[in-house]
């Protein structure tokens, strides 16, 4: 009977090592699959899950159009409207329109300004500007919208010298119904420009 058990305790004590080895790896494995998910690609039950936000596949850029195609290359007199689209005139019509081209669908304007800069060429103060849009498709098509208001105070006091004005206006309301259709094929735009000098002195170079 002794010897008998005495052989048992032999035998358990040789396979409750390899197994007891066997299970220990086993858990290691289990807990360390996440690192084989990785390495692999393999997904398990034991993967991690990352947390991340839902792709709709929308994107947020910025683009910009030099409205006139370049700046205006013919000097204004004082008080004398030109207009920007295609090109630089004083009269509307001729200047015609920029199309403003935006590819794809789901397309929202998000904001939208008018970035307007000019040279006082001499000695003037500025006492009035007046910035004026059309855009197509637009709640106000066909007509100057103001969106630059009338002024009481000089925005711009001479030193004697020539002088750089530069001012930004929101226009973003023009924006919000045209569609998928319209801004891949285009949408029209012109701006108007008109500057109130103290002096009769001419502006130059205006950019819008």
């Amino acid at each position: 009977m002794i010897r008998v058990l005495a052989h048992c305790r032999r035998i358990i004590r040789r396979f409750a090592r390899p197994a007891g080895a066997f299970v220990l790896s086993l858990l290691v494995l289990l807990s360390s699959l996440g690192g084989i998910d990785a390495l692999f690609g393999i997904r398990s039950w034991f993967s991690p899950e990352e947390a991340r936000a839902a792709y709709t596949g929308k994107t947020m850029r910025t683009i910009e159009y030099l409205l006139g195609s370049a700046s205006d290359n013919t000097a204004r007199a004082d008080d004398v409207l030109a207009y920007a689209g295609a090109s630089w005139n004083a009269v509307k019509a001729t200047a015609g329109t920029k199309p403003i081209v935006i590819e794809g669908s789901g397309i929202r304007v998000v904001n939208a300004y008018l970035d307007v800069g000019f040279i006082v060429a001499g000695n003037a103060d500025i006492v009035d500007l007046s910035v004026f849009i059309d855009v197509d498709e637009s709640s106000s098509q066909g007509t100057d919208a103001a969106v630059g208001e009338e002024m009481t105070t000089l925005p711009l006091q001479s030193s004697g010298l020539s002088s750089y004005f530069r001012s930004t206006h929101d226009v973003t309301a023009f924006f919000d119904r045209q569609t998928d259709a319209h801004w891949n094929s285009g949408v029209g735009v012109v701006a108007g420009l008109q500057v109130d000098l103290s002096a009769a002195v001419n502006r130059s170079l205006s950019t819008i």
